[in-house]
């Protein structure tokens, strides 16, 4: 059967859960335009799904990352080897990191399972890694000391909404040096339930931190020596 998966985000649920959500889970628009504009996509084609019964099946990655992720990867190596990467909160928080290899596989599955017509799926590695575990393996791949610098998490959501303001107020064309967005996705409680996935889909994670983190450090490093993009940082 012909199939249309679309690709949305976690973030669906909110920036910051506050402890472990699953499909069930409520959506949560936020006060940006990635959040508005992926929770309006899903609800577009659940109406769609529920009056017109289209083939679609809907999933949500987690926080992706991998070789060529200069966005969110590269950047954080960046501040990490140049020793200016700050830690939000305690640090102890986890994140919903998902190898972009695995994001893979979880999509091709999404199109092949016949049952899954017509349902959602979290996609995410359910291996536990606090904000303080990837900051401190990617630092201990690139061989410099781990970020040791904290900013209270209420604090930096504070700075992160002035920053947005200042912005506003400038009429700037690319996003504030620091946004809420960011700051909740680096410093939130997010953990997700992927059984739903694992059972229905057959989904099965294989590249843990350790490796994902050598993988993507081993590409930072080509390219930072090419004088690539990856060099460069940009807005959380």
């Amino acid at each position: 059967m012909r199939r249309i998966v679309h690709v949305s985000s976690i973030t669906v649920h909110g920036n910051d859960v506050g402890g472990t959500a699953d499909e069930a889970s409520p959506l949560r628009v936020e006060p940006n335009p990635y959040s508005r504009s992926k929770v309006a996509g899903e609800r577009l084609l659940e109406r769609m799904i529920t009056q017109q019964s289209a083939p679609v099946t809907i999933v949500r990655p987690g926080l992706l990352y991998g070789p060529r992720d200069a966005a969110s990867f590269g950047r954080f190596a960046t501040l990490i080897q140049r020793g200016r990467m700050i830690i939000i909160g305690s640090g102890q928080n986890h994140l919903p990191l998902i190898y972009v290899r695995d994001a893979a596989q979880g999509i091709l599955l999404a199109s092949e399972i016949d049952d899954a017509a017509g349902r959602v799926y979290l996609l995410v590695n359910d291996e536990p890694v606090t904000q303080l575990d990837y900051m401190s393996a990617i630092a201990s791949e690139l061989g410099v000391p781990a970020p040791s610098t904290h900013i209270p998490y209420r604090l930096a959501l504070a700075a992160g909404a002035a920053s947005e303001f200042a912005g506003h107020l400038a009429r700037l064309k690319h996003a504030p040096p620091l946004t809420r967005f960011g700051v909740q996705t680096l410093g939130g409680e997010n953990r997700f339930d992927v059984g739903k996935a694992r059972t229905e889909l057959g989904f099965a994670p294989s590249i843990g931190l350790a490796d994902g983190v050598r993988l993507s450090v081993a590409w930072f490093r080509a390219t930072s020596a090419l004088g690539s993009p990856a060099r460069q940082t940009s807005a959380a």
